[in-house]
């Protein structure tokens, strides 16, 4: 509905009474009515005239149309000579629940006119007259979830900002939009020097010809253009921009060498573009892993294990150029070759590293198996006099394991760690084989007894009960002690369990972690029983009697077995070594009557 003349009629008969209206639609009916109801006095007026029963009205109403718009949403308000601001703050906050009548505000725009506050009965009447003054039939109002806060500016930018608007039919480009409200600085690429790669005729680079091709892409990149070579030989450079034929474009450099110095000179340039092309993409076919190489040298020099997915992303956050995981791969390759060799060549360096580390360092032991009848490498022993004189000091403990190595060809390392007093890491000697398998690992420790012949004591060692280890333990060392750690234990047992609800599993690893963080004998005991009685029995088996004679009466205090990865808390007491090995040996004994129970009940239920 629009401000109209409407003309009424209301016919009363009796008390009874019904209306007909001549304009407008069925949802104006009501408000209509409300306002002959509110203003009675209407009907004393002289323009009513009695007839018989009916009385004829002919009046005259203004109504706008408020289109109320808040957020995303817009509701229709219609406003007329009688309306109050009141009803248009119930109006809204009964369209949007949001809404606080106490902090609502409304503001307005009219033609040729700055943004109107709406506030009070006043501001709504003056929108309602001069809406109808000009002949308005709706008006847009904006609605807010607080107080309005303005945009102060001033009248240059904002004429300038008109002026745009009207230039462009009504279309703001969006760059103008992110400059007006978005203040970051904007960010400066590496790349930007790359425009000043290529200067003038006479400018020296004294790398030779591969500073200058180097320079050439760079320029290129930057630029944002693409070139092709007239002459590229070690003397002469001759390059041309590649729409030269299409677009005849007269970019052209020429660089020659000078024969005293082997710098190269730029002899010839014309720098100007008549193609077109000069706009930087963040793909460029010239880009290749030896000029990665170039940018990421100093990177790889301070961090080896640069791996290529952060040269990708370090490309395209510092450089703005998007690379492919190809490029960046051998980019870092090339650059680790560069910095610290090839690694084929390295092996064949290991004999006078063995000599020099025998000479400077004696004491240390360094054993280099190879193939005799290839000369092919195959396994390196490695143990300083530094780390050996120190452990004699430690307390005769061994951590084993193994682990992958990610270079170019593989292999995995073997180690023997110790804890010093301070509860540190203290390495006692490592090996690079190809797999970690039983014959590797009996070769490491053959080599590592050699280290402990002069050790009064037995050696316990802890591992994750790899079956290298197992087998070679009790052949290399046959008077020492093999102990598992308890994290690798309960894993063990998870999988053991693998068809058990978890509930039951879980519960059955709490009662076995119980048994082995018990502090005292008689506890011990008394978590074995829980354990049985909650099921137990199917995965522990009765403990041969000697066995539970050297646990009893004798552990007084120990810790759990953790590996180091896992625990920084591996301790045990000095003075109760000898009974801390006896648990220690049968945690070992207890997993591998676990292991076998398992496979017990596994076959008779086969057999059932």
């Amino acid at each position: 509905m629009c401000s109209n003349e409407f003309c009424l009629r209301f016919d009363f008969e009796f008390e009874n009474c019904s209306w007909l209206s001549r304009f407008g639609a069925d949802w104006c009916e009501g408000f209509l009515i409300s306002i002959a109801h509110r203003h009675l006095q209407l009907f004393t007026h002289s323009i009513f005239q009695l007839s018989g029963v009916s009385i004829s009205v002919f009046t005259r109403i203004i109504m706008v149309l408020l289109l109320c718009k808040f957020r995303v949403s817009t509701a229709i308000f219609c406003a007329s000579s009688t309306s109050r601001f009141r009803d248009v703050i119930e109006f809204a906050c009964g369209n949007w629940d949001s809404l606080n009548s106490e902090t609502i505000s409304f503001t307005y725009e009219l033609p040729g006119n700055a943004l109107c506050m709406l506030r009070s009965d006043y501001d709504l009447n003056t929108l309602i007259s001069f809406a109808c003054s000009v002949g308005l039939e709706h008006v847009n109002v904006s609605v807010y979830d607080g107080p309005f806060i303005p945009q102060i500016e001033d009248d240059a930018s904002s004429q300038e900002n008109h002026m745009m608007i009207d230039s462009s039919s009504g279309h703001q480009d969006g760059a103008d939009m992110l400059s007006k409200y978005c203040h970051h600085e904007p960010k400066i690429l590496l790349t930007a020097s790359w425009a000043q790669a290529i200067r003038d005729v006479g400018q020296p680079f004294k790398g030779g010809v591969g500073q200058f091709r180097r320079a050439l892409k760079m320029y290129s990149m930057e630029v944002g253009f693409e070139y092709d070579f007239v002459k590229n030989t070690k003397e002469r450079v001759i390059a041309t921009c590649r729409r030269r034929a299409t677009n005849n474009c007269m970019w052209r450099v020429n660089a020659t060498m000078q024969k005293i110095n082997g710098y190269f000179y730029i002899r010839s340039l014309n720098n100007i573009h008549t193609c077109g092309a000069a706009i930087g993409t963040t793909k460029n076919s010239r880009m290749s892993s030896e000029l990665v190489a170039s940018l990421i040298r100093d990177k790889v020099r301070d961090k080896p294990l640069t791996r290529p997915t952060d040269v990708v992303y370090d490309f395209k956050e510092s450089y703005g150029l998007d690379i492919t995981y190809h490029h960046a791969w051998w980019g870092v390759d090339r650059a680790k070759n560069e910095l610290f060799g090839h690694e084929s060549l390295s092996y064949d360096l290991l004999r006078w590293y063995k000599e020099e580390t025998e000479r400077t360092n004696p004491g240390s032991i360094i054993e280099i198996d190879y193939d005799i009848n290839t000369g092919r490498f195959k396994r390196v022993f490695v143990s300083f006099y530094a780390c050996i004189y120190g452990f004699w000091y430690c307390r005769p403990m061994l951590f084993l394991d193994g682990t992958f190595l990610k270079g170019r060809y593989k292999g995995n390392l073997l180690a023997a760690t110790a804890k010093d007093g301070d509860q540190g890491l203290f390495p006692l000697a490592f090996a690079i084989v190809d797999s970690e398998d039983e014959d590797n690992w009996y070769w490491f420790l053959t080599h590592l007894s050699n280290l402990l012949s002069r050790e009064d004591h037995p050696i316990t060692f802890v591992s994750d009960r790899h079956r290298g280890i197992v087998n070679a333990i009790p052949e290399v060392f046959p008077d020492s002690y093999h102990a598992c750690c308890l994290h690798h234990l309960k894993g063990n047992l998870r999988d053991k369990l693998s068809g058990c609800p978890s509930s039951f599993k879980e519960m059955i690893v709490k009662k076995f972690s119980d048994c082995a963080n018990a502090p005292s004998p008689a506890l011990f005991h008394s978590k074995i029983a829980q354990l049985r009685q909650e099921g137990g029995d199917k995965f522990l088996l009765i403990f041969k009697e000697g066995r539970v004679r050297a646990i009893n009466g004798r552990l007084t205090d120990f810790h759990v077995l953790m590996p180091l990865k896992h625990s920084k808390k591996v301790c045990f007491p000095y003075s109760n070594r000898r009974y801390t090995r006896l648990f220690v040996r049968w945690v070992y004994y207890s997993s591998s009557i676990i292991k076998e129970t398992t496979w017990q009940a596994k076959e008779e239920e086969d057999t059932i």
